[in-house]
């Protein structure tokens, strides 16, 4: 698949799944997104997505599967991404243009046994990223 994600996909509210992986797929990942709030897996890596991440996504409540990995997502994680509570996986490694620190928000995602930080301009140490997860002793 190439070009961008139609915005008109977001008035899909029944799916569950939206996997977009490994396209040639560009530009941002709207914001209406958010209101899939059926939503378990969304994966939009391997592709060449653009922008932000969108606070938005907070609404998605059921996501288990947050891959956001090698991309071209640019600025900080958004704090609200916190409220994710049932995310399993949780992936933005690949994406240089994410700056900022792991938001303290994330330790509320207690559920999660995978976490992808690397390739991105996240600063803070390990320390810091495991007590985020309540990982460290």
């Amino acid at each position: 698949l190439t070009g961008s994600i139609p915005n008109s996909l977001a008035a899909l509210t029944s799916l569950t799944s939206l996997g977009l992986s490994s396209n040639l797929l560009s530009g941002a990942l709207a914001s209406e997104f958010g209101g899939l709030t059926n939503l378990i897996d969304l994966s939009v890596f391997n592709c060449q997505l653009s922008g932000t991440i969108s606070s938005e996504f907070s609404r998605l409540t059921r996501l288990e599967t947050f891959g956001f990995f090698n991309n071209l997502f640019t600025g900080t994680i958004p704090s609200e991404l916190g409220l994710l509570t049932n995310v399993v996986f949780f992936g933005v490694s690949g994406n240089p243009g994410i700056t900022g620190t792991v938001p303290d928000t994330l330790q509320n995602l207690s559920f999660v046994n995978s976490a992808y930080f690397h390739g991105t301009s996240l600063t803070g140490g390990l320390e810091d990223l495991f007590c985020r997860f309540g990982m460290a002793d």
